[in-house]
């Protein structure tokens, strides 16, 4: 099903489950716009300044903090709005029989205790269930314990939910409502785009708590030192309104995670969709990237280019047991569409006695019981070194003679074996079967287009590239030589790993490049090593790759694979092509490195509020802004510049560098404390000349054009620290965002009652002129600083 036929099928009020979700949903926003602790502080200020008689500073705050809460509300409920579509694309879709016996498509959401649905090949089971009828039915309950075992589950037999179809068909019923189910749980947990913290946002919300602490100290200094020297309780309170605005960045917290939302609304139109927005951060932090070969590096779709049959039996016998296999065993996979599609076809076919044992990556073969020559005879298909050590001298030596020859040249040979059984093997080992060869087809598939550049893209950012398959051997060395992966001669097949312990997994795995012939038990061990060893993402898109994609810390889907990989996966490449993630990846290097600037403003500014308080103080001076003074250097230090810097972020020029490893505190905070106490340094020099040169008022405002002037110019400085893109039209557009800043501020100062609504007065310009000094002086310091933090840093 295609994205628009998708977007068809399911109504957006359907998708949302009904208006209970979508209030929980609208809900749960508002509650983190509004009842966030630094809220709750500038209301209670809000209501002190009126109680002490300053109604206009009170109610003036209060809109001014209401604006800012209604424009956060209003684009958190945009992004999740823009979102929650994108995620509909990739919305578990359940195919459920009517009454009348139709078949429907519907949400997992609308299901109910007693309906029937359709199970098929990769999906996964919605709700708790009940097999009412099984074709050779084989589940994996790894999502949910674990456990990488493919099992059959025949009729009367319970499906867990969350399980996922390995092999075969079948129907259930359904014993429990969605809701009710562990997978409900964990998909609520993937849809809601702020759970799941990245590593910067566990950090920002570490500095919000921390600065939280500090504020709860400062006040109380400030209660105290009030008291001490008798400060008007209208003043106290306004200081701690002030500080409260500048200590606590509450906004960062909010600013990182739309833009992260946006971020991944920009990613779509890379035709990479972000099932976890926070999976932004995760895929430019990647250093083992693990990849399955058919669908990932090569094209998903097979062809035949050769059939081969041993002379003791005839081509006709051969394409008659091979029909008969490919109805029997029910197989609907590309492998046996390729195999089907050569065959031509013809009347008096062989008919299976019963149903066959499907394809599975865990067995690695299938197999159908068919009478043939008035004998029950079982024929299997699957790899051929599944087989060879179960057959005679020559046709082991025969069928390898042509593994080896088509391997090496990157072709995948696939064999059909048969042998005198009543019963079909669901294990080799200890049958006493030999087995005879019937057929061998020689299949290949090309390399995705931009697979070589994409190999090649990684590589340069250092990234290791594991390519973990059940193929053969030759086969997997071809492609990935083919592919310009490096060091293709490190290679360990499944028999090998057979007998490790997952402590010899984390000790070797990473010396590895290629892991061939392996089981998807050993995908998940292999994903578990690596990640021991560095973060590590996992490509896949069959029902085998399922367990090691939701191991992995970025897990990664084909839109076209199978339905239980795409609800695992936290990023699905939208039009199936591996060539698509470099572009997503850049663009999260941008977003991470544009955080950067963004924290370090709002931290710069904390840092700067803090000491000048403490420096005034230490000196014996008031502090001297008001909760609206500071709502007014906010807009020209924070709000107006991290405009430009989101626009820096999703419209990247230039090649930005990798994100490295370091931590968000260590790579911000240094430079901006130290910038910050630098800053308030001149800023208290400014305040204390300004307060000995004019009225009390005019120092004031002119306090607050310095501090904002000191703000932008901090602004203007750290992307010389943080970025690596050289974006040759970054000077002119700071230029137009300071350019800006100034009509602005002369429109505000040329409107008596917007002027007064932020407690300023009008001042000559040649008050400002006479600060020049300082402001040139800083600015040449603080290009000093950066140049200094620019070497420090990268």
């Amino acid at each position: 099903m295609n994205k628009e036929a998708v977007l068809q099928t399911y109504p957006l009020m359907q998708r949302f489950s009904a208006y209970k979700r979508l209030s929980l949903e609208i809900g749960y926003l508002l509650a983190r716009n509004i009842f966030i602790p630094i809220n709750l502080i500038i209301f209670t200020i809000v209501g002190l300044l009126i109680y002490f008689g300053d109604t206009r500073e009170g109610l003036s705050l209060a809109l001014i903090i209401s604006i800012n809460i209604v424009l956060g509300i209003v684009q958190d409920i945009r992004a999740w709005f823009v979102l929650e579509r994108l995620q509909l694309l990739t919305a578990m879709k359940i195919t459920r029989i009517t009454k009348d016996g139709a078949r429907e498509i519907v949400a997992p959401e609308t299901l109910l205790h007693g309906d029937r649905i359709v199970l098929s090949l990769g999906d996964t089971v919605p709700c708790d269930s009940t097999v009412l009828n099984s074709k050779a039915l084989e589940v994996s309950e790894s999502v949910i314990t674990g456990e990488s075992v493919s099992f059959p589950r025949a009729v009367s037999e319970p499906l867990l939910a969350g399980s996922i179809i390995t092999a075969g068909s079948g129907i259930a019923t359904i014993d429990n409502v969605f809701k009710e189910s562990s997978l409900a749980k964990m998909t609520a947990q993937v849809k809601r785009y702020t759970i799941n913290e990245s590593p910067i946002q566990r950090t920002i919300n570490k500095i919000v708590t921390y600065a939280g602490y500090l504020l709860l100290l400062v006040i109380a200094f400030i209660v105290a030192h009030g008291f001490l020297i008798q400060t008007p309780w209208v003043d106290t309170v306004k200081t701690i309104g002030a500080l409260s605005a500048i200590l606590v960045p509450q906004g960062l917290v909010v600013a990182v995670t739309l833009l992260f939302a946006f971020g991944g609304i920009h990613f779509y139109r890379h035709h990479v969709l972000l099932r976890e927005v926070n999976a932004t951060e995760k895929i430019a932090r990647i250093k083992n990237l693990c990849v399955d070969k058919t669908g990932t590096l090569t094209e998903n779709t097979l062809s035949v280019e050769t059939l081969i049959v041993p002379k003791n039996i005839t081509k006709d016998s051969a394409e008659a047991l091979i029909r008969a296999y490919i109805k029997g065993s029910g197989d609907t996979s590309e492998l046996m569409s390729a195999l089907g599609s050569f065959l031509k076809e013809t009347d008096g076919d062989i008919t299976p006695t019963r149903d066959g044992l499907p394809f599975s990556s865990w067995r690695q073969y299938g197999g159908v019981l068919l009478n043939h020559n008035d004998k029950n005879v079982a024929v299997l298909a699957g790899t051929p070194e599944v087989f060879t050590s179960y057959m005679s001298k020559d046709d082991s030596a025969w069928l390898m003679n042509i593994v080896t020859k088509e391997a090496g040249t990157g072709k995948r040979v696939f064999c059909l074996v048969q042998s005198d059984t009543d019963k079909i093997p669901r294990t080799l080992n200890n049958t006493g079967l030999q087995f005879a060869p019937v057929a061998v087809f020689i299949l290949t598939n090309q390399l995705r287009d931009g697979t070589g550049a994409t190999i090649d893209f990684f590589q340069k950012r250092g990234v290791r590239i594991h390519v973990l398959s059940g193929d053969n051997t030759e086969t997997i060395k071809a492609i990935t030589h083919m592919a310009g992966i490096h060091e293709p001669e490190k290679l360990i097949t499944g028999v090998e790993m057979s007998k490790w312990t997952q402590a010899d997994f984390d000790e070797h795995a990473k010396d590895y490049t290629i892991f061939a012939r392996i089981v998807p038990e050993q995908k998940e061990h292999i994903i578990d090593a690596l990640k021991k060893d560095g973060f590590t993402a996992m490509i896949g898109d069959g029902a085998n790759d399922a367990l090691a994609i939701k191991k992995a810390d970025v897990g990664i889907a084909m839109f076209d694979g199978t339905p239980a990989t795409r609800q695992i996966a936290a990023v699905v490449l939208m039009r199936n092509s591996f060539a698509e993630l470099p572009n997503g990846v850049r663009l999260a290097d941008s977003i991470i490195e544009n955080l950067y600037i963004f924290g370090a403003v709002f931290l710069n500014q904390a840092t700067l509020g803090f000491f000048l308080y403490v420096f005034l103080t230490a000196f014996g001076y008031s502090f001297p802004f008001s909760p609206l003074n500071i709502a007014f250097t906010s807009y020209f230090t924070i709000g107006i510049p991290n405009m430009l810097i989101s626009y820096w972020a999703l419209l990247p020029s230039g090649e930005v560098g990798k994100a490295d490893e370091e931590s968000f505190m260590k790579k911000v905070f240094p430079y901006s404390l130290v910038s910050g106490i630098f800053s308030a340094i001149i800023l208290a020099g400014i305040v204390i000349v300004s307060a000995r040169s004019v009225d009390e008022t005019s120092a004031i405002t002119l306090g607050v054009i310095s501090f904002s002037i000191l703000g932008y110019v901090f602004f203007t400085m750290a992307p010389m620290v943080y970025s690596t893109a050289k974006r040759h039209t970054r000077a002119l557009e700071m230029f137009g965002i300071g350019l800006a800043e100034i009509l602005l501020a002369i429109i505000i100062f040329s409107i008596p009652p917007v002027r007064a609504f932020f407690d300023l007065t009008k001042i000559s310009i040649f008050s400002i002129a006479m600060l020049l000094p300082f402001f040139i002086g800083y600015a040449l310091i603080q290009y000093l600083l950066a140049r200094r933090f620019t070497r420090f840093i990268h």
